[in-house]
C-alpha cells in the first residue's frame, strides 16, 4: 500500500500538534499497518477554513490525481480541510482514484462510497461551523474594543505614542500586558509641525526630506517617504479617534496629538482628488503656474521660454486652439507685480480675517460627524434586533438601506466641506517676505488669489496699423522702465481675489 501523509497547522491552533509531530505520528501509523510512505505534504501557518492557497494541499491533490497512492494519512479530518469547496475537490480526487483516508487518531473514510462522502461532508460542515463561530467571536471582540476606544492587539508602536506595559512577572506565558498609550513628546511635536506645514501649503515630500535630514525617523527606523508621512497625517489616531474597518467609530482611549478640526482640514486637503501631484520637494521654477489665465479665451496659460524674451506665460495653440490672440507676458515682471499685491493683502487685517473665517463650516462638519455616528448606532441596533428575531429580514433590509443612503449623503457633504475648510493657515504678517520659503509664498498666493487674468497688450489700429497705447519696448532708464511696467500690468493684468 502506497501512502502519503498530510500535516497542517494554522496560527490560530497553538495547542494542536505541530507539523513535525503530525508527520512522526503518521509515519508510525503507516509502520504499524505495514504501509510504505511515498510522499509527505505539509502546510505551516495555513488556514483550512478561509480558503487561502495552501501549496502543500495543492501539490497533494495533484499527486493523488495521478493515482500514485492508495492511502492518505492525516491526524484528523479537520487537518485536511475545514472548507466545503476544498473538501469537494478532495472527494473528487480520492473517489476517482479509490484512495482511502486513514486517521491515525482513529477511523477510516472511503470517499468513493455514498456513506463515506456523506460523513466527510458532515465532518467538514462541523469543522467549518466551529471555525466560523470562533472567527465571529474574535470579530465581535475586536469591534467591542474598537467602539470602546481601545487599541487593537499587537503591531508596532505608533509614531507619536509610547506603549504603557504592565509587567506580569516570571513564570507565565506572557511577560507583560499592554494597558494603554501616552504621548511621546518629541514625536508629537514633529506631527504637529508637519500638520502646520502641510496646511500652509508645503509638499508632503519636502517635509519628509526635511525630517530625514534632521534625523527624525519613523518607528521602524529608516527614512520617511511621502506616502508614509501622508498616511500618518490623515490617520484618525493622531486626533484621538478610534477607527475600525476604515470608519471612525468613536473617541479613542489614548490622548490626541492634534485637534479634530485640524484633522478634518488635513483629510480634506490631502484626500482632495483635484489636488495636484507632489512636486517631490523641488522648488517651483514658475511660482504662478496654474493661476494665470488668458484674457482672450479664458484658458489656462502655460510656461514657455523664448530666445529673446526669456521665460514667460503664454496661451499656447496646442492647449487652447480656439484662442484668437495668443496672449503672452514676460514672467519676472508679472510675478513681481502679483507679489506686491499678495504682500499688501497679507498685511491687510480685514483680508486675513475674511480668508480664515471658516467657523461655520467647521461647526457643520462637527454636526455631520455626530449625525453619522448616530446613524451608525441606529444600524447597529437594527442588527441586534434582527439577531434577536425582533424584526424580519425584509424590514431589516429596508431600514438599513435608508440608513446607508442617509449616511452616504452626509459623507459626501462632509468630504466637500472638509475639502473647502482645508485652506492654508497664513504665516505671521510680522515676518518679512524674504523669510518665507518658496512653498509658503506659493501657499499665501493661492490663499489670497483665485486667478490672474492677462489681456493682450493695449493697442489701437490707425490706418490699418497697430499702435501701442503703452510703450512695448523697454526703457534703458530703470526708473522709466519701472513706470512703464507698472502701467503695462495695470492695463493688462486683473487679479481676482479668492475672498
Amino acid at each position: 500500500m502506497r501512502v502519503v501523509i498530510y500535516a497542517r497547522i494554522s496560527e490560530d491552533h497553538e495547542r494542536a500538534e505541530s507539523v513535525p509531530t503530525q508527520i512522526a505520528n503518521g509515519t508510525r501509523h503507516a509502520e504499524r499497518m505495514g504501509w510504505e510512505v511515498a510522499r509527505v505534504f505539509k502546510d505551516e501557518g495555513r488556514s483550512g477554513f478561509t480558503g487561502e492557497f495552501r501549496p502543500g494541499f495543492e501539490d497533494m491533490l495533484n499527486y493523488l490525481g495521478h493515482g500514485q497512492a492508495d492511502v492518505l494519512i492525516a491526524r484528523h479530518h479537520d487537518r485536511l480541510t475545514r472548507n466545503p469547496e476544498d473538501f469537494a475537490r478532495l472527494m473528487q480526487v480520492c473517489g476517482k482514484s479509490k484512495i482511502k483516508i486513514s486517521l491515525y487518531t482513529g477511523g477510516e473514510l472511503d470517499l468513493s462510497t455514498a456513506s463515506g462522502g456523506f460523513y466527510g461532508f458532515m465532518e467538514t460542515g462541523r469543522s467549518w461551523y466551529e471555525s466560523a463561530m470562533r472567527s465571529q467571536r474574535v470579530k465581535d471582540a475586536v469591534e467591542r474594543n474598537a467602539r470602546a476606544g481601545k487599541r487593537s492587539g499587537g503591531g508596532s508602536r505608533p509614531f507619536g505614542y509610547k506603549i504603557i506595559r504592565h509587567d506580569l512577572g516570571e513564570g507565565g506565558k506572557r511577560r507583560y500586558r499592554i494597558i494603554g498609550e501616552e504621548i511621546e513628546p518629541a514625536e508629537a511635536e514633529a506631527i504637529k509641525e508637519a500638520a502646520i506645514r502641510v496646511l500652509r501649503g508645503e509638499s508632503i515630500r519636502s517635509i519628509a526630506f526635511n525630517f530625514n535630514d534632521r534625523g527624525i525617523k519613523p518607528v521602524a527606523g529608516g527614512r520617511w517617504a511621502g506616502s508614509t508621512l501622508r498616511r500618518m497625517l490623515v490617520s484618525p489616531r493622531i486626533a484621538g479617534l478610534r477607527e475600525h474597518n476604515g470608519e471612525v467609530v468613536g473617541d479613542a482611549a489614548w490622548p490626541a496629538i492634534i485637534d479634530r478640526a485640524t484633522h478634518d482640514r488635513l483629510v480634506g486637503l490631502l484626500d482632495d482628488p483635484s489636488r495636484r501631484r507632489e512636486n517631490f520637494g523641488r522648488p517651483r521654477r514658475h511660482p504662478l503656474v496654474g493661476l494665470v489665465y488668458c484674457g482672450s479665451c479664458g484658458g489656462k496659460m502655460t510656461t514657455a521660454i523664448a530666445p529673446r524674451q526669456g521665460r514667460g506665460y503664454v496661451c499656447r495653440k496646442d492647449e487652447n486652439p480656439v484662442c484668437p490672440a495668443r496672449v503672452r507676458i514676460v514672467a519676472e515682471p508679472l510675478e513681481a507685480y502679483v507679489e506686491g499685491y499678495v504682500i499688501d493683502q497679507w498685511r491687510n487685517p480685514e483680508a486675513i480675517k475674511i480668508a480664515q473665517s471658516d467657523d461655520d463650516r467647521m461647526a457643520r462638519i462637527r454636526e455631520i460627524t455626530d449625525e453619522m455616528r448616530h446613524l451608525q448606532e441606529q444600524k447597529n441596533e437594527a442588527l441586534r434586533m434582527k439577531l434577536r428575531n425582533q424584526v424580519d429580514a425584509k424590514t431589516f433590509r429596508e431600514v438599513t438601506a435608508e440608513i446607508d443612503a442617509a449616511h452616504d449623503q452626509l459623507a459626501r457633504e462632509h468630504k466637500r466641506l472638509a475639502s473647502e475648510a482645508a485652506m492654508p493657515e497664513l504665516p505671521d504678517p510680522s515676518l518679512a517676505w524674504e523669510e518665507l520659503s518658496a512653498e509658503d509664498r506659493r501657499a499665501l498666493t493661492e490663499m489670497l488669489v483665485d486667478k490672474i487674468i492677462v489681456a493682450s497688450h493695449p493697442h489701437k489700429i490707425i490706418d490699418g496699423k497697430r499702435h501701442y497705447t503703452i510703450r512695448a519696448i523697454p526703457y534703458q532708464d530703470p526708473q522709466r522702465e519701472a513706470e512703464r511696467l507698472k502701467a503695462v500690468h495695470e492695463a493688462r493684468v486683473k487679479i481676482v481675489p479668492r475672498v
